[in-house]
């Protein structure tokens, strides 16, 4: 039922290009593809207002022109790239990237914002590649070390990420996101009291960091803290109104806590932020199951839609399917081969079976109990 108890939020390397208004910067030198003439002037200052008020789509028409009359003029890739990557054209920024490489192969930025494009596009392998080449130009830059540790951890590599993220901290001692994501890492290796460490670091140096705030709540929930727990994720809501993860973590709390209607109304509050929030509706559909011996129709035909496109709800609403058939009519034995030849290349991630198994144990009819205990324990250690 809890995907929300296990699942911490890792804050991204939001910051795009050689701005890095979080860390140390890169400076750059211009001087061979730059030449001071009064076009030039003005048409790098207009492109750079463009893009210092956001206004991406003008930056790129601007340094295009630039580049229009000097293909050689690295900077305006850099920023046009940089502005691909705010408006999230990220095969584009990757080709004005490529091709500052070429002009300059010791380019910092350009290895950077590869790095950034590839990590979006979650082509993790290629994006920690990248922020390598460019913490060897660098080794000094804290946002690099802070990206890099941002794609080992989709990797689950978390011992290179809290390496990467310590190093960040070392470089800029006040990285709230570092220590926040530091801590995301340390949760996700179950080293909580250390997790709970940096989420405390983090809301000091930032007391409206409301992604902090839920992870601790998350690293509490993981205790058994359930009140500690909800009252981060109740200022973490108090911060973000729409924080989808803080309201659906406070249900499965309130599900723990047996206050079935609260977890019920979070849940929902939760599905109206995020309409395609998948986690949400297979956990009202396992509190369905398990407390009402229901198998709650509009639930399961949104899943259905949504395991289209995700393997991992797809898995796990077969699951619940499963459970509820065994518990109505005593109809399904399921066998490990079966299981497996379905979900081979999928592993249930985030599921918390306590209240699954606890449901089991209490089922009377002896055939459906021993039903219901092979199959959730095939669950478990399905590989």
């Amino acid at each position: 039922m809890k995907k929300f108890i296990f699942s911490l939020l890792v804050i991204s390397g939001a910051v795009f290009g050689d701005s890095m208004s979080d860390g140390n910067t890169t400076e750059r030198n211009m001087t061979e593809s730059f030449v001071y003439d009064e076009y030039n002037v003005s048409s790098l200052i207009e492109g750079m207002d463009a893009y210092g008020k956001a206004d991406y789509e003008l930056a790129i028409k601007l340094f295009s022109k630039r580049i229009e009359s000097n293909p050689k003029d690295d900077f305006s890739y850099i920023y046009r790239a940089n502005s691909y990557l705010n408006l999230k054209n990220y095969d584009l920024a990757i080709q004005d990237s490529n091709k500052v490489i070429k002009l300059n192969p010791n380019d910092f930025n350009a290895y950077y914002n590869l790095g950034l494009s590839y990590h979006y596009l979650k082509n993790y392998s290629s994006a920690i590649r990248d922020y390598t080449k460019a913490i060897k130009l660098n080794t000094n830059n804290d946002l690099a070390y802070f990206s890099r540790g941002n794609s080992y951890c989709n990797v689950k590599n978390y011992a290179l990420a809290i390496k990467d993220f310590t190093k960040a901290i070392k470089l800029y001692p006040n990285y709230a996101n570092a220590y926040n994501n530091r801590g995301s890492s340390y949760a996700k290796s179950k080293n909580y009291s250390l997790a709970r460490k940096d989420f405390n670091k983090a809301i000091e140096l930032d007391s409206n960091n409301s992604i902090a705030y839920f992870n601790r709540g998350v690293s509490y929930a993981n205790l058994k803290k359930y009140n500690l727990a909800l009252k981060d994720f109740n200022k973490a809501i108090e911060l973000n109104p729409t924080d989808t993860y803080s309201y659906g973590s406070s249900g499965v709390v309130y599900y723990k806590l047996k206050k079935y209607d609260l977890s019920t109304k979070y849940l929902h509050k939760a599905i109206e932020l995020d309409s395609n929030n998948s986690t949400a509706y297979t956990n009202l559909l396992e509190m369905s199951i398990v407390i009402n011996q229901d198998f709650n129709t509009s639930l399961e035909e949104k899943l259905i839609e949504l395991s289209k496109d995700d393997k991992q709800t797809s898995a796990k609403y077969e699951m619940l399917k499963i459970v509820q058939s065994i518990s109505t009519n005593n109809s399904y034995n399921l066998t490990p081969k079966e299981w497996d030849e379905k979900y081979k290349d999928i592993k249930i991630e985030s599921w918390d079976f306590e209240e699954l198994d606890e449901w089991a144990n209490n089922t009377k009819d002896k055939d459906k109990k021993a039903k219901l205990k092979n199959a959730i324990k095939i669950f478990k250690t399905h590989k």
